[in-house]
């Protein structure tokens, strides 16, 4: 099966992605759209990244797709889409750092860490994130010696734990609330979808179990009691909690590295 690097731009260079919001609901259309054939993704401002491996014609009915999809988000039109075969399993190799640190190679000025950019697959690829039809499953298959070393460390970062109950304490229920819809691709947890609901659950049990009052649980979710109680009564998925508790730690460590840099 061959794969190929696609990159879609916008007509002349205008900026298609003008806020976080845009940028989280371009990652779910991708993830959306290229499924379980899709490798890597990246959204930067005027521009797309994505490897895709199937045969070509059907590469390139994704790629058609997929601006589709961006128009709708961004309100741009799009440039025919360019897309290359990926050489040789070294050439993947080294897009993998291409595509999760295009935040830093294009220098955006809108952009702080590249562990922090929601327009990239990393947080998918780590499990920090949860889109629906998207995974590291693809890359790993195409690429079994990746190791986890070599994705953390294509942002820049060793790998990380999710963030421990310790580590959470410190924490306010907003920004567990803000970590829990950056873990489900969003902005906010408003929604009454599926995605969301698991959200909302895994930020509420969460509360609890560190000592939140109710009262500021609720707050920060815009519920009231009685959801509040429904939300405590669903099962908590592992994985949604593990992906808010690694949002937590990559928050932690993103703002001392940029600490350090802003001191030095």
């Amino acid at each position: 099966m061959q794969t190929f690097h696609v990159t879609l731009a916008a007509d002349d260079r205008q900026t298609l992605f003008i806020d976080e919001r845009q940028r989280c609901a371009a990652a779910t259309a991708l993830a959306r759209v290229g499924g379980d054939a899709l490798l890597l993704f990246c959204a930067v401002d005027d521009h797309v990244h994505l490897v895709l491996r199937g045969e070509a014609r059907r590469v390139a009915q994704m790629a058609g797709n997929a601006s589709q999809a961006l128009r709708w988000i961004g309100r741009v039109g799009l440039e025919p889409a360019r897309i290359r075969p990926v050489a040789s399993r070294v050439h993947l190799h080294s897009l993998v750092r291409y595509v999760l640190d295009q935040s830093t190679h294009h220098a955006l000025a809108t952009a702080t860490h590249p562990a922090r950019w929601s327009g990239s697959c990393f947080w998918d690829l780590v499990g920090a994130r949860r889109l629906p039809g998207f995974g590291p499953g693809a890359l790993q298959a195409s690429l079994p010696r990746l190791s986890r070393s070599d994705v953390w460390g294509a942002v820049g970062l060793p790998p990380l734990e999710p963030a421990s109950d310790a580590t959470l304490g410190s924490v306010s229920a907003p920004a567990l609330y803000e970590a829990g819809a950056a873990a489900v691709g969003t902005v906010s947890l408003d929604g009454r979808g599926e995605r969301t609901l698991a959200a909302r659950t895994a930020v509420a049990h969460l509360a609890r179990r560190l000592g939140f009052a109710d009262a500021a649980a609720r707050e920060a979710l815009g519920c009231a009691e009685r959801t509040h109680r429904r939300l405590l009564a669903r099962p908590n998925a592992v994985a949604d909690e593990r992906a808010i508790r690694l949002q937590i730690a990559l928050r932690h460590v993103v703002g001392a590295v940029e600490s350090a840099r802003r001191i030095a």
